[in-house]
């Protein structure tokens, strides 16, 4: 029986205590400052950094180089437009 009872608990626990580690940014110094951990916990700090106050908007998503769109590749053709982020 108790065995069963910790079949069930035990995974809530685990649930709950990772959302707690989460929540308290207890995981933050574990993260690689140059991965997509890295760059969210910069972001949180740069928002809660008081002279930074007069944040509009934050866009989500990324914009590092290995994953930009390479214009170089794409085939040139008259009258069109290449945008300069060119790498």
């Amino acid at each position: 029986m108790m065995r069963k009872v910790f079949i069930l608990v035990a995974p809530l626990a685990l649930l709950v205590l990772l959302e707690l580690v989460f929540r308290l940014g207890l995981w933050e110094p574990m993260a690689k400052p140059t991965s997509h951990a890295g760059t969210s916990v910069r972001l949180k700090r740069m928002l809660l950094d008081a002279q930074l106050a007069r944040i509009d908007f934050v866009t989500l998503g990324s914009s590092r180089p290995s994953s930009a769109l390479i214009t170089k590749a794409l085939p040139k053709r008259p009258g069109r437009r290449v945008s300069s982020m060119q790498t």
